[in-house]
């Protein structure tokens, strides 16, 4: 969804300008059936053993949800005569207001290979160890600055001397990536406190994976993209 309002400057009877400001909204969704990742080289706080946690992931499902203040800046041309018709090209520029994520349901597998013990541990839940189901993780998302690539064709119907009624279809393409940090966190997020250790996972959009064969990112480039159709109500000031 996006709402907005704008203001359009005519230069000529056949070209305008129009800028405005707009909140949007954007949804995304992850899934898969098995996957995986393993963390080297963690240190035990109480016996300074060092081991690797391994965890396998099974039915993950993670939802992201956006919310951006876009900005745009297009130019107006209209096609025919009665200037009816118009096609509209330019760019929005994406402020940030609010991202997170969200997984639930997830069943997560985790163990620990001791290094100097050459023994691995499987069931001990205070170090995160063993099998833990329906896990919940509900946290923000770290956004760029976005900058789209719009266009926009339409038409215009005068219902009278002062109000205009536009309706058109729009396609906006995002030109940047829009999560900060290139993929550097690890997914699995594995911390000792005071009474063991914890686990949680960072959103796949923000995060890689490690296996066997080295470390790989769960996605390229996220950029928003939206097709659909705008209507437009348009007040004459003059």
């Amino acid at each position: 969804g996006d709402f907005g309002i704008g203001y359009t400057y005519s230069l000529t009877e056949k070209i305008a300008l129009n800028t405005g400001v707009g909140i949007a909204f954007y949804n995304a969704k992850f899934s898969a059936n098995e996957m995986q990742d393993i963390l080297y080289g963690l240190t035990d706080p109480y016996s300074e053993e060092v081991y690797d946690f391994y965890s396998s992931i099974s039915g993950y499902e993670e939802k992201q949800n956006v919310t951006y203040f876009n900005i745009p800046l297009m130019v107006r041309y209209y096609l025919d005569n009665a200037n009816r018709f118009y096609i509209s090209g330019g760019v929005k520029v994406g402020i940030p207001r609010s991202g997170s994520y969200k997984t639930t349901d997830a069943t997560f597998v985790n163990k620990g290979y001791f290094v100097d013990l050459e023994n691995t541990g499987a069931s001990q839940e205070f170090m995160g160890f063993g099998t833990f189901r329906n896990k919940i993780v509900d946290e923000d998302l770290d956004l760029n600055i976005a900058c789209m690539a719009s266009i926009e064709a339409g038409t215009k119907w005068d219902l009278n001397d002062k109000l205009v009624l536009y309706a058109g279809l729009y396609f906006d393409y995002g030109l940047n990536d829009i999560v900060k940090g290139n993929n550097d966190k690890s997914f699995i997020i594995h911390n000792h406190n005071a009474t063991g250790a914890e686990f949680s996972n960072n959103s796949v959009l923000a995060s890689h994976y490690t296996e066997d064969k080295g470390q790989r990112k769960f996605t390229g480039k996220v950029v928003p993209m939206t097709l659909g159709l705008k209507m437009s109500l348009a007040f004459k000031v003059n």
